[in-house]
């Protein structure tokens, strides 16, 4: 797992107000891409996106506090390269999706503190 300050070191500042204009899901910038967007009221929503989305795409998750601090989740090594949807869907499984950026934030993104959740779905490349 990467260290806590990589994960500080790709803090956004983002205006919450301004998160929570956009729709709930809509396209990609590039083809065959899409995400989701959501408050606290559609987190349930965000993990059945995750579940729909399976293997054949890499998820790239992002959380906002109310202090609006966007943090990049589930960073590897440093980089930030998504994880398998179905990978997520498995970890979401055995928690929940504000649980899991507890803890891959170690902590910086608190479960009861997310204000918003972004996850970006990219066509997974690399799979056999």
């Amino acid at each position: 797992m990467t260290d806590i300050r990589t994960i500080e070191a790709q803090r956004e500042e983002v205006d919450l107000a301004d998160l929570h204009t956009l729709p709930f899901g809509g396209p990609g910038h590039r083809y065959g891409s899409y995400f989701v967007n959501a408050g606290p009221d559609d987190f349930d929503r965000v993990e059945e996106e995750i579940n729909k989305a399976g293997p054949d795409y890499r998820a790239f998750v992002y959380a906002t506090r109310e202090d609006e601090n966007r943090y990049p989740i589930l960073v590897n090594e440093g980089r930030n390269n998504g994880i398998g949807a179905d990978r997520l869907a498995e970890m979401i499984e055995a928690s929940s999706l504000p649980n899991l950026i507890e803890e891959h934030s170690h902590g910086i993104v608190k479960a009861d503190e997310i204000a918003f959740i972004q996850v970006r779905f990219v066509l997974e490349q690399h799979r056999e």
